[in-house]
């Protein structure tokens, strides 16, 4: 069967189907801990752990990647289509704390293989060099992904030139999937316990950090094992 080894992403892609949704604030990180599955103390600057939302019977409204760009701020990368629904949800229980929830409509979304100097430059970057991990400025972000060596930049400015690139960008969206990364589009929120998409596998479910919505859920197919539908990646 094919890996990604055998047919790795080459290129550079601007990534239209991504969004960023910022949480800012005092509370920002403790109103997140309340909210989401992964232990929101991992993302420390550097690591970008992945996590999820879920309903109270623990199926999952979005997954994401959390990122902390800075002490009071906290970004999620996750699909466009995701991002007004789930900020709308948040903000239900965003009222009881000091955090604010901003769809970051002026980050475009840069995927490449070996970014150019030039984007770099944009940026304020150095390329990490370890999965899920990030370099931020405040001119941008460039955050390493699983896999065959690829970058997600985040650019706080739009570069001059910004075409569509279907092809390329579906090619990138395969190189997720080949790496185990099954991101959640509308048309799949409430349909899946996170085990389903192998988010406990990959680090998105924390079973220590204390109470989140449809944790204890969660947490019963986690110990009892009654999780029967997993999608799995084979290479």
């Amino acid at each position: 069967m094919a890996t990604a080894e055998t047919h790795p992403f080459t290129g550079t892609v601007y990534l239209t189907h991504l969004a960023a949704l910022d949480v800012t604030g005092p509370d920002a990180e403790k109103f997140l801990q309340g909210q989401t599955s992964a232990q929101v103390g991992l993302a420390n600057g550097h690591f970008a752990p992945l996590t999820c939302f879920c309903t109270p019977k623990g199926r999952m409204l979005a997954n994401a990647q959390l990122l902390r760009l800075a002490p009071q701020h906290y970004r999620l990368v996750l699909d466009a289509s995701l991002a007004e629904p789930l900020a709308n949800h948040l903000k239900k229980f965003a009222a009881f704390y000091k955090a604010e929830l901003t769809i970051a409509t002026s980050v475009t979304f840069v995927g490449s293989s070996a970014p150019d100097t030039s984007l770099l430059e944009q940026a304020g970057v150095t390329l990490p060099d370890q999965a899920y991990t990030h370099h931020t400025s405040p001119l941008g972000t460039a955050l390493r992904m699983p896999g065959t060596p690829r970058w997600l930049l985040m650019l706080e400015e739009t570069p001059p030139e910004k075409a569509s690139q279907e092809t390329l960008q579906q090619a990138w969206q395969l190189a997720d999937i080949r790496s185990g990364l099954a991101w959640l589009t509308a048309a799949q929120q409430d349909h899946f316990l996170p085990q389903m998409l192998n988010w406990e596998a990959l680090g998105g479910i924390s079973f220590k950090k204390g109470c989140y919505t449809g944790q204890e859920v969660v947490a019963r197919a986690h110990f009892r094992g009654q999780v029967k539908n997993a999608w799995c990646l084979r290479t």
